[in-house]
């Protein structure tokens, strides 16, 4: 299995995700807890820290993210324009390095966005883990639904996760960890394309 970590810590991004005829398998979201959570499964693949660039400097459970993608040929749309910031609060793990890459992400003013990148094998099984953190505890309950589907057919319901909140309990405000999920698919093509959709937000 080849890992993908995509966003060390997407928060304000939200759900949907595609491979052509390929689905992703979800398992459930998790709370953020500490460096543990940062799954090894398989051979790293790449990884995606936004708006971080030191994050190769903070490795977590072994792992190197890079805030300048590594992933083959990363390409983002963010409808409503994508924005960075670094101010999303440390989820309180015993890990340092986890703390701070969790206090970055990426995120859209709009409804959507997509992520595509290359360099994948056609059957092999990919791992691809995803945050959300939001640990300040100025906003009402906010959560993400991810989904999976055929490229250029993604609709909200086919093959959606479980909700992933920001901050826990889930469908709080508080000023504490979010969580992450983690799904798999194999890969039918070179090519991986995964479109969002704005998460609820209250």
């Amino acid at each position: 299995m080849r890992k993908i970590i995509l966003g060390a810590a997407i928060a304000a991004v939200a759900g949907m995700f595609s491979t052509r005829a390929g689905v992703i398998i979800w398992q459930s979201p998790q709370v953020i807890t500490g460096a543990a959570d940062v799954l090894t499964n398989g051979t790293y693949f790449g990884s995606w820290a936004p708006y971080d660039g030191g994050a190769n400097g903070m490795p977590v459970n072994g792992v190197t993210f890079q805030g300048f993608s590594d992933l083959p040929s990363l390409a983002s749309s963010f409808d409503g324009g994508q924005n960075g910031y670094n101010g999303f609060a440390s989820p309180g793990t015993p890990d340092v390095n986890y703390n701070n890459l969790l206090q970055y992400a990426a995120f859209a003013n709009g409804i959507s966005l997509t992520f595509s990148w290359g360099g994948m094998t056609p059957g092999h099984t990919y791992e691809v883990q995803l945050w959300a953190n939001d640990a300040r505890g100025v906003t009402g309950g906010r959560w993400e639904n991810f989904s999976g589907g055929a490229i250029g057919a993604t609709a909200y319901g086919t093959d959606t996760s479980d909700p992933v909140g920001y901050s826990s309990p889930l469908f709080s405000g508080n000023a504490s960890a979010g969580y992450y999920i983690v799904g798999t698919f194999a890969a039918d093509s070179s090519r991986f394309g995964g479109g969002f959709v704005d998460g609820i937000c209250q």
